[in-house]
């Protein structure tokens, strides 16, 4: 096979397989413009299948060269109506068209063999006129025209250009045989410009629609922190004009108070449309992308502004985020068109990213709100601890005078007349003291509990083995005749205010010391792990322990589960460690067992020390 041979197979190949794929899309989606362009490549499709056939069976019928010459004369006038679609043309050129081909055809029918060089030239310019006054009138469409509508209009009216270069070629030939090399190039050229143009492939569309989206996600974007919706509505409306090439766009929002589609528009002021009314409300309401065309005698129409003689088409492709209808976008068009498929493509792509910029938007003034609530909650918050705080001074520094007035008389009492009271009234009076003194230690346990909400803190890391060592330390020195063994498995870590944590390993290391002073010896443990992804720590003892049961009241203040007369205390310690580890964004609990002791658990912010071991 030459290379000529193969040029002319691949571009019979290339006719008639764009003929097969629009008109597998004229069958499936019936349309007067999809009609039109499966008649357009019907005629050279028919002529080459015809052609190759009567080849091969070694037919010779003139009445089938006729037919067939007939159709390629008639692709002038096939091309102008395929691209009506997507393309304005002059008023006459349709009709001059037509009277052009019934002449030559019927020059063509009567004329003598060898044709007469007159009509050939006729039929040559007949051709070469409509075919390029076609494909300027295609590209001429492209200036307003976006995405994957404007390449395929730029690769038809290209291939128009070529197939009116092929025929003006194959006139050539005929005075100059030079040029019939270029032919079948062209004529190839001008078949692969129609595949791609009238039946590209998924991926190329794509390819075609990426610039577009991506140049919409980027101006849409920034309108997420945008103040005023209504700004934001209007400005989305603008960008879906500008994307979709198209002069008029709204943007849809569904007012479920009014039953309505508040429409706010690239041009002009917002407007309300009912569903029944609204050219996009079925796309609304079917959660679907639509083309709807304007029925003007019923009641689905366009606002009086926008009508005009010939009823227009509305592209409408729903805003849906979840389950969540937010309304819908839409686009006015002049024309009906051969690629409102591929237009309803990138609207959605669009109608998907304004509503994620919508509900971006919904969530951003959500959270402000939450923002701005919190800040007045905790500035509320605040006043109201520096109050309870002025009042607990207040309260404590009252309550301390009366205190030591009791406290101070009864020791004078006791001194100045024991003899005279007895022992019975000299037990008594060391009661009340006992009884002033533990009160005075609940002030000052209030007033830290109180102090501990409003101090700042200042994290950073520390290594709370140590300090527990050095609370134990102390607690040894008090009383130096227990005998308590204390372990620990390790330096271990935390992101805190070492301050605060000494009070909290103060509070519990000395609730072990307490509960196991029954033990001999008694053991107490300090140590961490980690766990479900944060660092633990624990304290743990072999002490009296307590009923699970009432584990609730544990961190409560003034509350206890055991009696001052066999542990002193004043019921304030756990819930001062319960607020010290709440300040530090940790949880505390225990676990315990009536008669085998105690275990505290809390966890803090890890700190990656080099020493740490868990």
């Amino acid at each position: 096979m030459t290379a000529s041979q193969l040029i002319q197979l691949l571009s019979s190949a290339t006719f008639v397989l764009v003929f097969v794929a629009v008109l597998v899309r004229a069958i499936r989606r019936p349309s007067r413009e999809s009609i039109d362009i499966a008649l357009f490549f019907g005629a050279p499709a028919f002529s080459i299948v015809a052609g190759q056939v009567a080849s091969a069976l070694g037919i010779r019928s003139p009445t089938l060269s006729l037919v067939s010459a007939a159709l390629i004369l008639a692709m002038p006038l096939l091309t102008l109506r395929a691209i009506k679609g997507f393309t304005d043309l002059q008023r006459l050129v349709v009709p001059a068209a037509a009277v052009a081909w019934a002449v030559s055809a019927i020059g063509l029918l009567i004329a003598p063999t060898p044709m007469p060089p007159a009509l050939l030239v006729l039929i040559l310019v007949y051709f070469v006129v409509f075919e390029t006054y076609a494909g300027f009138a295609v590209l001429r469409a492209t200036r307003r025209a976006h995405g994957v509508t404007r390449r395929r209009l730029q690769l038809i009216g290209a291939g128009t250009l070529f197939l009116a270069l092929t025929i003006f070629g194959a006139g050539v030939a005929i005075v100059l045989p030079v040029a019939g090399s270029f032919i079948l190039a062209l004529a190839l050229a001008s078949g692969i410009a129609y595949l791609l143009g009238f039946a590209p492939p998924a991926t190329l569309r794509r390819a075609w629609q990426s610039p577009e989206v991506l140049a919409f996600v980027q101006r849409t974007g920034r309108l997420v922190g945008e103040a005023a919706p209504e700004l934001v509505y209007s400005t989305l409306a603008r960008e879906l004009a500008a994307a979709s090439g198209e002069p008029d766009a709204g943007l849809g929002i569904w007012q479920p108070d009014l039953e309505v589609l508040r429409f706010y528009r690239n041009r002009g002021e917002p407007i309300d449309r009912r569903l029944d009314e609204s050219l996009a409300g079925p796309a609304f309401v079917q959660q679907r992308a639509l083309v709807t065309a304007e029925d003007t005698g019923g009641r689905r129409q366009l606002p009086a502004e926008f009508r005009r003689d010939a009823p227009r088409y509305v592209l409408a492709a729903p805003l849906t985020v979840g389950s969540r209808r937010i309304g819908v976008a839409s686009i006015l068009v002049h024309t009906r068109s051969a690629f409102f498929e591929d237009d309803l493509a990138l609207l959605e792509l669009l109608s998907s990213q304004t509503a994620i910029v919508l509900e971006h938007r919904r969530l951003f003034e959500e959270v402000h709100g939450l923002n701005r609530a919190l800040e007045r909650n905790v500035s509320e918050l605040r006043a109201l601890n520096d109050e309870l705080g002025a009042f607990a001074y207040s309260v404590s520094h009252d309550l301390r005078a009366p205190l030591r007035s009791i406290d101070g008389f009864s020791q004078i009492l006791l001194e100045d007349k024991g003899a005279a009271l007895g022992d019975d009234g000299r037990k008594h009076l060391d009661r009340v003291r006992a009884a002033a003194g533990r009160m005075g230690s609940l002030i000052d346990d209030m007033l830290l509990l109180s102090r501990l909400t409003r101090d700042e803190m200042t994290p950073r890391s520390v290594d709370l083995t140590q300090v527990a060592r050095s609370v134990v330390d102390d607690l040894r020195a008090r009383e130096p005749q227990r005998q308590v063994e204390f372990e620990s498995n390790g330096a271990l870590a935390a992101t805190c205010d070492e301050r605060l944590l000494r009070i909290a390993l103060t509070n519990l290391l000395g609730n072990s010391w307490k509960f196991t002073r029954n033990r001999e010896p008694a053991h107490v443990s300090f140590g961490g792990e980690q766990r479900h992804g944060e660092s633990m720590f624990f304290v743990k003892d072999d002490g009296v322990g307590f009923d699970m049961r009432y584990a609730d009241k544990l961190f409560s203040a003034f509350q206890r589960l055991h009696n001052t007369s066999d542990f002193e205390g004043t019921g304030i310690g756990l819930a001062t460690v319960q607020r010290i580890i709440h300040r530090h964004g940790g949880r505390v609990w225990a676990e315990s067992e009536v008669g085998k002791g105690t275990t505290f658990y809390f966890t803090l912010p890890p700190a990656d020390i080099p020493e740490a071991r868990f």
